[in-house]
């Protein structure tokens, strides 16, 4: 491919991702939560213990089908699992893999975040969806179908 081919192909998709930005924005509030949550999304903390402090990172990937990545990276133990999620009630979910036999989070929505707590409502977080060129361009091409 020519050098002008891939300057093209390059800028198609920074303008693409820029009006599907907007798009997404203006139909924030129109969306229900279980399709709001379709996609990837962020979240970090300071954290410290007796040795350091250090940031703890966490990812989340909601698809379409009920399955979800979820991934908790710290220096001492990062970890990344899969899990099946359905809707309980309200913004209750059941979260069941192979190795944990049911967890349940809290999923409730905040303007453009998702706040989720975790076991029980005593570690919350709020997660900004990932807006990276990657993420958009896999959006658009419906990865997360």
């Amino acid at each position: 491919m020519s050098r002008s081919r891939i300057f093209w192909v390059l800028a198609l998709l920074f303008i693409f991702s820029g009006c599907s930005e907007n798009m997404n924005q203006s139909n924030v509030v129109n969306t229900s939560l279980s399709q709001f949550m379709i996609g990837r999304w962020s979240a970090s903390r300071q954290t410290s213990n007796v040795y350091e402090n250090y940031e703890e990172k966490f990812f989340i990937q909601f698809y379409r089908d009920g399955t979800m990545k979820y991934c908790h990276i710290d220096p001492i133990e990062p970890i990344c699992t899969n899990f099946d999620y359905e809707l309980i009630s309200g913004d209750l979910y059941s979260l069941k893999n192979q190795r944990i036999e049911e967890e349940k989070w809290f999923i409730d929505r905040d303007e453009d975040k998702l706040h989720i707590c975790f076991q029980a409502n005593t570690d919350c977080l709020d997660f900004v969806r990932d807006d990276s060129l990657l993420n958009v361009v896999l959006e658009y091409f419906g990865v997360y179908r």
